[in-house]
């Protein structure tokens, strides 16, 4: 079982947004800013976010259709970066 400091730091490191605290969290709240990101932003959320949802899975709680909605829109965004050729 996932000891209880995990699911903490967890929770610490990827929060997801309340769309009411800034304008930056409204946009994350709507993924408005992933066509923003870079390649390596979008890499490194992905990383966090499976994360999120992995600790979620193993303590038998739902992700959030958010979180769950987070991962396809950063997943599809990669793909699309990696067959352009972007930069990172």
């Amino acid at each position: 079982m996932i000891d209880a400091e995990i699911r903490r730091l967890v929770d610490t490191v990827y929060i997801e947004p309340n769309p009411f605290d800034t304008a930056e969290s409204f946009e994350r709240a709507h993924h408005d800013d992933v066509p923003y990101l870079t390649l390596d932003e979008i890499d490194a959320e992905r990383i966090l976010a499976r994360l999120r949802w992995a600790v979620l899975i193993h303590t038998r709680r739902q992700p959030s259709q958010w979180l769950t909605e987070r991962i396809a829109r950063l997943d599809d965004r990669a793909t699309l970066l990696r067959q352009r050729g972007a930069r990172r």
